[in-house]
């Protein structure tokens, strides 16, 4: 039987070993003939740095999951190219730890939260670290996870970090009574809360929730001026509950009360004046019912309950 070439014996060996590698078989020995080994042994991270993330991905599997797994060579990657295309390279499991992942904030805190693993994203220390670094750098912030998104605590540190972060709450959120008034007695001056809680965008606007606004009012008295200047009851309602409020009505409110009252004032005369006209001998029964009606105020119909009750 005729010898196999030496050299084509030598290749077969080489594809062999090679096949063994990608399937996840380790190396026992360092053969200088073997160029994954030998690349193995001494990376040199220059030239897979210029590589696309396609291209990264059909290296030979050892050298790929050394890549994949190596902190140092992802955060260079990420330097060189962007941190979005060393996310997509990285090792699955690499994305759930914090010291990588740490790392990469302080280069993007967006992307690195956004595309970190789950275990990451329910972190709220860690997620809290990311909002502090994009808010210290003025860069685009990350979104908050689905995870955090019911931690009343969590949102309520972030309002303080920030104000603005106001809008990165859920519609459903903005018309939380309970959360809403809670971010606004973490800020009772930031304006960005003031801005969610009086649009009046849709139906269940909490500024259309009269209830609300008196609470909220309690709390930030300058939230006065955001109410509609025909709403003249809740205005007044809001004052007499807090005075302090009556400093911060708007030009048109206080024209709007004005007018309110001077058709009050006008209004007394001429009831007094019909009264007058009444018969001397019709009892005081009788001549309450003669009188023309005028609006109530609530101590009014008060007293008159307890007159109906003498």
């Amino acid at each position: 039987m005729k010898e196999k070439n030496p050299i084509l014996k030598k290749i077969t060996e080489n594809k062999l070993r090679l096949k063994k590698m990608q399937k996840g078989f380790k190396a026992t020995s360092y053969d200088a003939g073997d160029p994954i080994l030998a690349e193995l042994k001494n990376l040199n991270y220059n030239k897979y740095l210029k590589m696309s993330v396609k291209a990264l991905r059909a290296l030979p599997k050892p050298i790929k999951k050394k890549l994949q797994t190596d902190d140092d060579f992802l955060v260079e990657y990420a330097k060189k190219n962007t941190l979005s295309r060393a996310m997509l390279f990285a090792c699955r499991d690499k994305l759930n730890e914090k010291s990588l992942i740490i790392r990469f904030i302080n280069l993007e805190p967006a992307t690195a939260i956004n595309k970190a693993g789950s275990e990451i994203r329910k972190n709220a220390e860690i997620v809290a670290l990311a909002f502090q670094v994009a808010n210290r750098r003025n860069v685009k912030s990350p979104k908050v996870p689905t995870e955090l998104q019911e931690n009343v605590e969590f949102l309520t540190a972030l309002i303080q970090e920030n104000p603005e972060y106001i809008h990165l709450l859920t519609p459903r959120q903005k018309k939380d009574e309970r959360l809403m008034l809670t971010m606004l007695k973490t800020a009772p001056e930031a304006k960005e809360i003031k801005e969610v809680i009086s649009s009046t965008q849709n139906e269940e606007s909490l500024a259309k929730n009269s209830e609300f606004m008196l609470s909220a009012i309690e709390v930030s008295p300058s939230l006065v001026g955001t109410i509609d200047p025909n709403n003249k009851e809740l205005i007044e309602e809001a004052i007499k509950q807090t005075p302090e409020a009556e400093k911060h009505l708007n030009s048109e409110q206080k024209e709007a009360l004005t007018e309110n009252y001077s058709q009050d004032t006008e209004e007394e005369p001429k009831i007094e004046n019909q009264k007058f006209e009444i018969k001397k001998d019709l009892d005081a029964e009788e001549a309450l019912k003669k009188a023309p009606e005028k609006k109530k105020t609530p101590l009014e119909k008060i007293t008159d309950e307890l007159v109906r009750q003498l």
